[in-house]
């Protein structure tokens, strides 16, 4: 692996940037997301890269066990949240296809002037699954209230408030 010289932003809503690059920064991690999703797994020798069918599902599984083993108390909303997303998992939960797995924009490093990703950072948590949980996992963020910090920085103004 290779030092990649470019840019890295941390704050999700780019506010220091003018919105025209801002809009192309984002079609650009758009961009990859969708091209890292069409890589063919079997030309590519990954179709044992991790268990694939039934991904989301055994997600919502693996959080809820983890939650039910953490819990201090027993909250129902968390239950009841964990039920609803068993019932509405995709309906192609089978779709396999290379996922990330923690697909955000501080994991991608953009080229120094351009509006172009050069590098894919953090692929620790790659496997075989749907698609649909890296593209959930990546706009999470742009639904959270302004105040709320899990990883990044969402900037003080909401994306409701910049151009």
């Amino acid at each position: 692996m290779a030092h990649v010289e470019g840019r890295i932003f941390r704050d999700t809503t780019l506010t220091n940037i003018l919105p025209a690059e801002r809009s192309a920064l984002y079609v650009a991690l758009i961009e990859t997301l969708s091209r890292l999703h069409s890589y063919n797994i079997h030309k590519l020798n990954l179709t044992g890269y991790g268990k694939g069918k039934g991904y989301c599902q055994r997600q919502v599984t693996t959080w809820k066990k983890q939650y039910d083993r953490a819990a201090h108390t027993d909250i129902p909303e968390m239950n009841q949240l964990a039920d609803w997303l068993m019932n509405n998992l995709p309906s192609n939960d089978n779709e396999e296809c290379l996922v990330h797995g923690d697909f955000r924009i501080d994991n991608i490093i953009f080229h120094p002037t351009e509006a172009r990703v050069i590098a894919v950072l953090d692929w620790e948590l790659s496997t075989i699954g749907n698609p649909i949980s890296d593209l959930a996992y990546f706009i999470m963020p742009y639904f959270w209230p302004r105040e709320v910090h899990f990883f990044g920085h969402v900037g003080e103004k909401s994306f409701t408030d910049i151009e």
